[in-house]
């Protein structure tokens, strides 16, 4: 689901901006007993996605580069991408 797989990109493209984010996902008991698209819509609408919407280039080390052998860039390349069309950014507009 685009929830599943923002919570997978939070993870992998961890910083510390991704703190309160994370935090919010983990703890809060109202976004909790939401379902995946209403908490994918209180996130978006409370935090900026695009950072893990955004293209990557091939050069660029993720912030968490050192699990490469797990993680693929690529595979993570895909699921922004999937992401970003989920949250009807692909042609560059918001829903």
């Amino acid at each position: 689901s685009p929830f599943s797989l923002l919570q997978s990109l939070l993870v992998e493209r961890a910083t510390e901006e991704t703190d309160e984010i994370i935090e919010k996902i983990c703890f809060s008991e109202k976004l909790g007993r939401m379902k995946a698209g209403q908490k994918l819509a209180a996130l978006q609408r409370n935090f900026d996605l695009t950072p893990y919407t955004r293209e990557y280039s091939l050069e660029e080390k993720l912030p968490t580069w050192y699990v490469e052998g797990h993680i693929p860039q690529e595979t993570v390349r895909n699921m922004a991408a999937k992401l970003k069309e989920s949250l009807g950014l692909a042609d560059g507009n918001r829903r």
